[in-house]
């Protein structure tokens, strides 16, 4: 089946349900053929593995060696590379494994993260720029550990190729370490390297072995790329192998946008059905965050400590509260180098908060406005910068 290469947008959790429902009721599953998903928040970003970010591969094996070789007790229990790998990963050290899922949900959720920078304009000026995010999928047969491709393709890291590795080197040396058997070392060898020339050449969807608790919360999955060149001089067995890298856009079968408008909603309706940080990612400080970040979006503002003392009351002055024209100007005349929109939200953001009566009398009103004005402005500016202005800001509002 030919899937639609058109970007289609998502809005909601059921609009993306009714896609997923569409084409699956166009496909009819055999043998091992399954979905793969794959979220990612921002949607101009490569397929990449994360080894394949920069020239991370030059010393992909050495890195290997050297975190098994430090960390003796935390591998002992692996029982093959792709638990090495797996735990090296999870960790945080590079690897030729992309992260797929058999849960569309799942790279919803993914593609769902904010993601957002601040580019420069020609005037100077900075722009906030939101990120849309993409799910890709992929209908295809998805491959085990025991299938000949993966093991070679999990084998290529543990391998340190050099500037001399050969074809007929690199077979040898799966055969000796028992990756392949003599009877599948002769078919790949056969036909001139044909057969191995060809499995090089070739990446494949993996189903995950249940290897640790976050695998089996996400459903997840692997695509994992050989991705090695070839060059011949001479003979095909003399032909040397180069590690390489490579973007595997092209090993999906289409994507959904995400737009960055629509990605805090999907979370909010991604979270009653409970995929969420907490239910993904089984570790105690996911855990704690979900359950922080749920109490602040359920909370108000706290205010900042001030010490207790009598004064005398006096009636509320006339003229205490700043019109919008006022803070406008106030604002404009700061920050004259940032854009009309960016403007717009601090003027929006101060408003609000003077909206309380006598709110120039209250401490806890003013440092929460100053609070928020820096914040902002930590995106155009340093933090002592920021700072500065947003305390420049407060001190006219109050004069």
């Amino acid at each position: 089946m030919i899937f639609e290469k058109k970007k289609v947008k998502i809005t909601s959790v059921k609009s993306f349900v009714e896609e997923i429902t569409r084409f699956r009721t166009n496909v009819s599953a055999i043998n091992a053929e399954q979905w793969f998903f794959r979220g990612q928040k921002n949607a101009a970003w490569d397929v990449r593995p994360n080894i394949f970010r920069g020239d991370k591969l030059f010393s992909e094996h050495t890195v290997l060696e050297r975190a098994q070789r430090q960390n003796h007790i935390e591998f002992r229990e692996c029982d093959n590379k792709f638990e090495i790998l797996t735990k090296t990963q999870h960790y945080g050290l590079g690897t030729r494994l992309l992260d797929v899922t058999l849960n569309p949900l799942v790279a919803l959720f993914f593609a769902t993260e904010p993601s957002e920078e601040f580019v420069k304009n020609k005037n100077g000026q900075y722009t906030q720029l939101k990120h849309d995010g993409r799910v890709y999928y992929k209908f295809t047969a998805g491959c085990s550990l025991q299938d000949i491709q993966i093991r070679i393709a999990m084998a290529i890291p543990f391998v340190e190729f050099g500037k001399s590795m050969s074809l007929d080197k690199f077979c040898t040396s799966l055969k000796d370490d028992n990756t392949v058997s003599l009877n599948e070392y002769n078919k790949l060898v056969e036909d001139d390297y044909s057969e191995m020339v060809r499995l090089l050449q070739t990446n494949s969807f993996m189903i995950a072995a249940n290897s640790n608790i976050r695998l089996i919360q996400q459903r997840g999955a692997f695509l994992i790329s050989p991705s090695i060149n070839i060059n011949t001089f001479a003979e095909v067995k003399t032909s040397l192998l180069v590690k390489a890298k490579m973007n595997l856009e092209k090993e999906f079968g289409g994507s959904f946008i995400i737009p960055a408008s629509k990605k805090e909603k999907i979370r909010e309706e991604l979270d009653f059905f409970n995929v969420n940080e907490a239910t993904l990612f089984p570790e105690l400080e996911h855990q704690m965050n979900y359950i922080q970040n749920q109490s602040i979006a359920q909370g108000g503002i706290v205010a900042d400590y001030s010490q207790y003392g009598r004064e005398k009351y006096s009636p509320p002055s006339r003229g205490s509260n700043k019109s919008i024209s006022d803070i406008s100007d106030i604002v404009q005349s700061s920050l004259l180098n940032a854009n009309e929109e960016f403007i717009s939200e601090i003027i929006e953001t101060i408003g609000q908060s003077v909206q309380v009566v006598d709110w120039q009398k209250k401490e806890s009103v003013i440092s929460h406005i100053r609070r928020v004005v820096a914040k902002k402005l930590s995106g155009i500016y340093s933090a002592i910068d920021a700072k500065r202005k947003a305390n420049e800001i407060v001190d006219n509002l109050l004069n």
